[in-house]
């Protein structure tokens, strides 16, 4: 998560997909670990690749971390 966190401060677009955590707990993990979250990183909280598919086709994204999937 860090990792993304420094790429989207480098003025990439990132994306980290939780297929265990919620939105709002990768949300207050992040907080923890950085005082801004930048503005080219994307949470997506699912399992359905489907979901996942269509969550990121809506963006061109340099970089995506999906955490905890089984297929």
């Amino acid at each position: 998560l860090q990792v993304l966190v420094n790429f989207a401060k480098a003025g990439k677009t990132v994306a980290y997909i939780s297929g265990e955590e919620s939105i709002d707990q990768v949300s207050e993990r992040l907080e923890r670990v950085v005082d801004e979250v930048p503005d080219g990183l994307f949470l997506l909280s699912d399992q359905d690749l489907v979901n996942i598919m269509d969550g990121l086709s809506a963006q061109e994204f340099d970089a995506i971390v999906i955490d905890s999937m089984w297929i």
